[in-house]
């Protein structure tokens, strides 16, 4: 049994990997602006209100804890503007640092570095690489900058960033993951899976070695 920290708890992501972790026997600590809004009940589950601007407010929380898991996420638009994930991963790290926890997989998003031109199959590199710009432009911004910080500057924390398709919220698969260390698969693939399957993947990396300090693509076979 471990204890996990989970950040983005109330999020649809974030539910199915609280839950599932507690299936699996693990204790969790969710870290949330609003613990009114998590609704479990089990004897290893404990939602506690936390900043996650806040390093100071995170640290008490973390302390103890084999892992923390961020499923943040920020609202998206077109006329938006945003800075939340390159933020709040400076805070979780320095939280992380001085609560001496050294494990962090947090979820990112395919497309990050959207470049035109990059040698993708003609569906993504011209139908979902141009919708994804235009409909999430702001948001992969910020998550290439919580990459970029994550790998420059946190190489003391074992990191594995996750990058999913599109996110849908279907039941759980036991299908096969399909990685590459890659802003996207490049294999023929689903542009879709379930936050579910995204969840068990994210637990699953805590398992591994292969992962550690790499951003990784996902989908299913």
């Amino acid at each position: 049994m471990k204890k996990f920290a989970v950040l983005g708890a109330t999020g649809r992501t974030g539910e199915q990997l609280l839950q599932q972790a507690l299936d699996q026997g693990h204790e969790v600590i969710a870290l949330c602006r609003n613990p009114a809004k998590l609704t479990i009940q089990h004897d290893k589950f404990q939602a506690v209100e936390a900043d996650v601007y806040s390093a100071d407010s995170m640290i008490p929380h973390f302390k103890g804890c084999d892992a923390v898991f961020s499923c943040l996420g920020a609202d998206s638009g077109l006329m938006k503007t945003t800075t939340f994930y390159s933020d709040t991963m400076a805070a979780i790290t320095e939280a992380m640092r001085k609560a001496d926890v050294q494990r962090l997989i947090c979820m990112a998003s395919w497309y990050t570095n959207y470049r035109k031109g990059d040698g993708g199959p003609f569906a993504q590199e011209w139908i979902f690489k141009p919708i994804a710009g235009l409909i999430l432009g702001r948001i992969l911004t910020s998550m290439s900058l919580m990459e970029s910080f994550l790998i420059k500057d946190c190489q003391d924390i074992n990191f594995t960033i996750v990058r999913p398709p599109g996110l849908g919220d279907t039941q759980v698969t036991d299908k096969e993951f399909m990685t590459e260390e890659c802003q996207y698969v490049r294999s023929p693939c689903a542009t879709q899976m379930a936050r579910a399957d995204v969840a068990r993947f994210m637990l699953s990396a805590f398992d591994t070695s292969l992962y550690d300090k790499k951003a990784i693509a996902i989908s299913l076979a």
